[in-house]
């Protein structure tokens, strides 16, 4: 990830927790490590091209569970925390996404969460038409 900043690229770290760390109530130390390790060594300066995706893992693929709003809305809020506590100064202004399954039917819940900066669309997205139209509905849900 330095690398890709030093060269002057944008990167975007995802992170999320499993099933097994929400069970055992670790999820906010997972999250908080990963986030702590990826970000190792990268300056203040640097962060306006940081991004960060939320996906728990347990939400995404086929099978996976959907997250409720209100649920990624305090996680997003957690991780906006830390990383103001990791860059007082600028830490509050890298966009969290949400990426946990996002399709038509949950994207106008989830882009209203306050603490939610953006959607990372994922399979929803591999049929063109039908990404557009997720996108309509996030952006109909904002206006």
């Amino acid at each position: 990830m330095l690398t890709s900043l030093n060269a002057g690229f944008h990167v975007l770290i995802c992170i999320g927790d499993s099933a097994k760390d929400n069970e055992l109530g670790i999820f906010k130390e997972r999250l908080s490590m990963q986030l702590k390790t990826t970000l190792n060594g990268v300056k203040q300066d640097q962060l306006s091209r940081v991004w960060v995706a939320y996906e728990p893992v347990w939400a995404i693929g086929e099978g996976g569970s959907v997250a409720k709003p209100d649920y990624t809305n305090s996680i997003h809020n957690f991780l906006h925390n830390l990383m103001e506590d990791l860059y007082p100064e600028v830490g509050g202004k890298v966009p969290i996404l949400y990426g946990g399954s996002v399709n038509m039917n949950n994207a106008s819940d989830l882009i209203v969460q306050p603490r939610i900066d953006g959607l990372f669309i994922g399979r929803a997205a591999w049929d063109a038409s039908n990404f557009n139209i997720v996108i309509r509905i996030a952006l109909q849900a904002i206006a």
